[in-house]
């Protein structure tokens, strides 16, 4: 009888190698590596975070290698890792594929504001803050992603994937100084705000572009830093039909005064996703009589982007 139970324990083991070895025929190889992570974001369209220093916490990530549904990856959290600089980990899923499958459809984006993660089914509503009055509202406001697809922008070398994103909104950098005659007046800047520009829009993560859909217009206080005389906004790219105001609100010598001029689009398609305009305003203007003070409302202006322009 112990040589029969031997016989049968044999055939049986060879029966499960055998049903082993057909369940794994499907995979190109049966060495699975995990999948290395990292981020970048792309230099010439720098927006609300400088590349190397202030990467995005967590963005959410697919992976895609058609009917090998083994190593399909769906809204997967990707957060920064302890370095604190550009290695992520994914949340509750281990990231694995085989050591040959290098083809594949990679897409990520940043959470939106607002959002508690990225919907992937229907059209989300990407609003910005309208009160960007510091730093970190700004970067806050800012909205990350990148495809695999004709844009480019993620790198795969083995098992390492590289997802460079760029910047999905558009900024406005404002530089303002006040001309010579206000050397002896005592000058203070309130606040500056850029009136009538689009906050909220549509996008689709399922495409990674943007939808056709009603554009909200509003006020954004811009975050106005004192010591370098500079104020910077991130708002929704778009096409004006009316062109937004850029507003200073400015205390001169205990009188208060708007210096207000039009911001125009000089690109045919508008405010352009990804890009950063940068306006330089000169306060002009100004005489002083006992304790009244009166300000020509002039502007002496000029852009070192050649999309852009004032008027």
């Amino acid at each position: 009888m112990m040589k029969t139970y031997k016989l049968l324990f044999c055939t049986l083991a060879v029966i499960l190698m055998s049903a082993c070895d057909n369940s794994n025929s499907i995979v190109p190889s049966l060495n699975n590596n995990a999948i290395t992570v990292t981020a970048t974001i792309t230099q010439h369209t720098r927006v609300g975070y400088e590349s190397g220093v202030l990467m995005p916490e967590r963005f959410i990530m697919d992976i895609t290698q058609g009917d090998n549904a083994r190593y399909n990856y769906h809204l997967i959290e990707m957060t920064k890792g302890a370095d604190g600089y550009s290695y992520y980990a994914p949340e509750g899923t281990e990231l694995l594929w085989a050591n040959d499958s290098h083809n594949a459809q990679v897409k990520a984006m940043t959470v939106p504001m607002g959002l508690s993660t990225v919907d992937a089914e229907n059209v989300m509503t990407i609003n910005v803050s309208s009160e960007q009055n510091n730093a970190l509202n700004v970067a806050a406001s800012d909205v990350l992603g990148a495809t695999s697809g004709a844009n480019g922008g993620i790198t795969i070398s083995g098992s390492n994937i590289n997802v460079e994103f760029q910047h999905l909104l558009s900024k406005l950098d404002v530089k303002y100084t006040f001309r010579s005659e206000f050397d002896e007046n005592s000058v203070v800047v309130n606040s500056i705000t850029l009136q009538n520009i689009c906050t909220a829009g549509g996008y689709s993560y399922a495409d990674m572009d943007y939808v056709s859909t009603a554009l909200e217009l509003g006020d954004i206080t811009m975050y106005n830093n004192t010591s370098t005389s500079t104020a910077e906004a991130i708002f929704y790219p778009y096409k004006p039909t009316e062109n937004p105001t850029l507003l200073i609100n400015a205390t001169i010598d205990g009188v208060e005064y708007d210096f207000t001029c039009p911001v125009v689009a000089k690109e045919a398609n508008g405010f352009v996703s990804g890009k950063r305009y940068t306006m330089n305003v000169t306060i002009v203007g100004s005489t002083v009589d006992g304790t009244e003070v009166s300000i020509a409302k002039g502007w002496d202006t000029n852009t070192n982007d050649e999309y852009f322009v004032t008027e």
